[in-house]
C-alpha cells in the first residue's frame, strides 16, 4: 500500500516535474527568442549604419573625384590659356623642335609682323615727308606767281590787257594738265595743233602780244609756229629765249579770235622708241600776255 502511494506520489511528482520543466523550457525558448529578436534588431541597425556609412563614403568619394576632375580640368584650362603655342607640348619630339622654331620666326610671328609693319609705316612717313617738301616748294612758286600776277593785273587793267599763266585752271580749251619742274610750269597744247581764245581790242590801239614757249612736238612744227588775229597773220618781232613777241595795231572795235598755231600735232609714243606717252601734243607754253602799249 505504501508502495502504491509512493508510485502515485512519484507519478504526480513526475508529472509536476515534467510540467515545470516544460514551463521552464518555454520560458527559456521565449527568452532565447527575445534575445534573438534583440540581436537581429541590433544586427539590422548595425547593417543599416554600415550601409549608410558605405553610402556616405561612396558619395564623399564621388564628390572628391568630381572636385579632383574639376580641379584638373581647371588646371588644364589655365594651362591652355597660358600657353600660346599652337601645339600640344607633351607630344613634341626632338625632330619637331626645328620646325617649331622656324614657325616662331616666320611672318606669322607677331614680333616680326610688328617690326615689318613698323618699317612699312616708317617708309610711308618718309614718303609723305618728301611729298610735303615738294608741295611746299610748289606752294612757294604758286605764291610768287600770284604776286606777279597781281602786279601784272594792276598794269594790264590800266592798259586793258589780258594774261594767262599755265598754273591757272584750264579754262581755255585744248590744253593738257600743267607740268611742274624746278621753278617752271607748262601746259601742252593738244590734241588740236593750236591755242585759241577771244580778246577785246580797242580801235587804233597798239598791243604787245607775248608767249613763252617750252617745247615743239617736231622741228617742222617749230618752223610753222605763227600768230593769227581774226584770220590775219601777225609777224613775230622777236624770238629771244623762247619768248615770242609780236605787235598788233587794232583795226576793230570788238572781240577778236587770237590763235597760236603749228602745222601738226603727234603722239610721242609714235615718234620716240620706248616712249609711252600717248597724248596728242603740238607745243607747250608757260604764259600768254596781251597788253596795250603807248606809241
Amino acid at each position: 500500500m505504501n508502495s502504491q502511494k509512493r508510485k502515485k506520489k512519484n507519478g504526480l511528482g513526475g508529472r509536476q516535474s515534467s510540467a515545470e520543466t516544460s514551463n521552464k523550457l518555454k520560458e527559456g525558448a521565449t527568452s532565447v527568442k527575445l534575445e534573438a529578436m534583440k540581436d537581429a534588431t541590433e544586427l539590422s541597425q548595425l547593417a543599416g549604419g554600415a550601409s549608410k556609412k558605405k553610402r556616405n563614403s561612396s558619395i564623399k568619394k564621388n564628390a572628391d573625384n568630381t572636385d579632383r576632375k574639376d580641379t584638373v580640368r581647371d588646371l588644364d584650362s589655365e594651362t591652355k590659356q597660358e600657353s600660346s603655342l599652337p601645339f600640344d607640348t607633351s607630344q613634341i619630339s626632338v625632330v619637331q623642335l626645328d620646325k617649331i622654331q622656324t614657325s616662331l620666326f616666320t611672318t606669322d610671328n607677331p614680333e616680326q609682323t610688328n617690326a615689318t609693319e613698323a618699317t612699312a609705316i616708317k617708309e610711308k612717313v618718309l614718303e609723305l615727308e618728301d611729298r610735303t617738301v615738294y608741295l611746299e616748294r610748289q606752294l612757294d612758286q604758286l605764291k610768287k606767281g600770284i604776286l606777279e600776277l597781281l602786279a601784272n593785273k594792276s598794269t594790264l587793267k590800266a592798259n586793258q590787257g589780258w594774261f594767262y599763266d599755265a598754273r591757272y585752271t584750264a579754262d581755255l580749251p585744248n590744253l593738257h594738265a600743267p607740268e611742274f619742274w624746278d621753278k617752271h610750269v607748262k601746259r601742252w597744247v593738244g590734241p588740236e595743233p593750236f591755242l585759241e581764245f577771244r580778246n577785246v581790242f580797242e580801235l587804233n590801239n597798239t598791243y604787245k602780244i607775248e608767249i613763252k614757249i617750252f617745247d615743239f612736238i617736231t622741228t617742222e612744227a617749230k618752223k610753222t609756229f605763227n600768230l593769227e588775229i581774226d584770220g590775219v597773220t601777225i609777224p613775230w618781232d622777236s624770238q629771244t629765249n623762247s619768248v615770242y613777241v609780236a605787235t598788233y595795231v587794232s583795226r576793230i572795235t570788238n572781240s577778236a579770235i587770237v590763235r597760236f598755231a603749228v602745222n601738226e600735232s603727234k603722239k610721242p609714243s609714235e615718234m620716240i622708241l620706248g616712249a609711252t606717252d600717248n597724248r596728242i601734243l603740238a607745243f607747250s607754253f608757260g604764259y600768254v600776255i596781251i597788253k596795250q602799249v603807248s606809241v
